[in-house]
């Protein structure tokens, strides 16, 4: 994200993913191209075969906002297994 020149105004924060030490970053996507910029995050929790990231994005923050539940849920819900 730091190098990441389409994205501004990032927070980042340490958080859990259901009992598992995770970071997330919200953000705003300035892609050429999109009218305006759009709000987007992201969740990344290190696994034993590497880190998994959870990226949530959409047409535009209005989208974004109406998906973010599902997010949330996925994030409440997420384990290690095997």
């Amino acid at each position: 994200m730091a190098k990441d020149s389409q994205a501004s105004k990032a927070k980042y924060r340490d958080t859990k993913a259901s009992s598992l030490a995770a970071a997330e970053v919200t953000y705003l996507n300035t892609a050429p191209g999109l009218t305006e910029a759009k709000q987007e995050r992201a969740l990344a929790v290190e696994a034993p075969q590497g880190a998994i990231i959870l990226q949530l994005g959409g047409l535009d923050s209005s989208e974004h906002e109406r998906m973010l539940p599902a997010y949330q849920l996925a994030k409440i819900s997420m384990s290690l297994t095997g």
